[in-house]
């Protein structure tokens, strides 16, 4: 078993300047291009061979914990036009070691032999996104196996130590990265969706907001029209009852004679529902409120302004005191790449 150092490629694509030391189960020549497996997840990550056969002088301190490439990590370089395409569990048997550079890969996923994803992949469109189906995505695949392993660390691992701090602080690391990465992944599939999605809202608002305010006029219409007849209805019942109420009062002291008019004015005829030609509208009530004096609205229907007492608990701390309320500090965890 050989011993090598390789530097991890990161998000951007850039590989990291921080030399990491493996046992290789097999031979790997300087330049190749591997999966490494890292934190105490394992989660597999690209990394390019910067020396091989290293002392095992180099690492007895850390021996102990150094982790195995593991043999048929290789990423499988792009076949030329014409050239036999072997499968990286054959590449032994059939072909001496090549040392794949960066140019030449082609990732592999550790999961499926067989799952080879071009490094120059074919731009997902909406039609593509639609038919888009997570079980047969050999990338989605990947992750849910990666987030698995992580998942099942982090409930494992006790952070009781310096050593298991740092542990953690790894994983952290790597989750996220690997949370940029998926979401990055997510993006790419549903942005093709979004723009078709937000051209067609677009092109379809341009029509139903006008329509949508002719049906807010009309409504405001025939709202006014009903609210003036039933205004008009009140308005002749009350002077039908005032009129009989005189003509009953003069009686009492008239013998039973009175001069006021009692010829009930006539209301306006309406109907609860007005039924057209195609279809029938009708009031409704709904019940809303409107504060009319502030300062008697009794305590528990008042809420707490929470975006003007977060602003000034991030801005001031504990320096601008509020009556009736506490600024504290919470602990929480900040994680960098290196």
């Amino acid at each position: 078993m050989d011993i090598v150092k390789v530097v991890v490629k990161g998000n951007t694509g850039e590989y990291s300047s921080r030399e990491y030391s493996y046992y290789s189960e097999e031979s790997l020549e300087i330049g190749t291009i591997v999966k490494v497996p890292m934190g105490n997840s394992m989660i597999s990550r690209d990394a390019k061979v910067v020396a091989n056969h290293v002392p095992e002088s180099d690492v007895e301190l850390f021996k102990d914990v150094m982790k195995t490439i593991p043999a048929g990590s290789k990423i499988v370089r792009q076949p030329k036009l014409g050239e036999e395409v072997i499968p990286p569990w054959e590449v032994e048997d059939k072909k001496p070691d090549i040392p794949w550079t960066e140019a030449d890969e082609k990732t592999v996923f550790d999961d499926a032999p067989d799952a080879v994803v071009p490094k120059e992949e074919q731009p997902i469109t909406a039609i593509t996104a639609l038919q888009y189906s997570p079980d047969s995505d050999r990338k989605y695949l990947h992750f849910s196996n990666e987030v698995a392993k992580i998942v099942d660390f982090a409930k494992m691992i006790e952070v009781v130590s310096h050593d298991t701090e740092k542990d953690a602080t790894d994983d952290l690391t790597l989750i996220k990265e690997l949370t940029k990465e998926i979401d990055g992944t997510r993006k790419s599939i549903v942005s093709p969706i979004n723009d078709v999605v937000n051209t067609i809202n677009q092109a379809f608002r341009k029509i139903l907001d006008p329509l949508k305010e002719a049906d807010g006029i009309l409504r405001k219409k025939v709202v006014q029209y009903k609210q003036d007849v039933e205004r008009q209805i009140r308005e002749a019942e009350e002077t039908n009852r005032m009129a009989q109420e005189v003509a009953r009062r003069q009686a009492e002291h008239n013998f039973g004679e009175f001069t006021v008019d009692t010829t009930p004015v006539q209301a306006p005829i309406t109907a609860k529902t007005t039924r057209a030609t195609v279809g029938t509208s009708s009031l409704t009530e709904t019940w809303k409120y409107r504060v009319v004096d502030f300062d008697k609205v009794p305590r528990e229907y008042l809420v707490v302004d929470d975006a003007m007492l977060s602003t000034i608990a991030k801005k001031h701390h504990d320096k601008k005191p509020v009556p009736g309320i506490e600024f504290y500090p919470e602990n929480g965890l900040q994680v960098r790449k290196k």
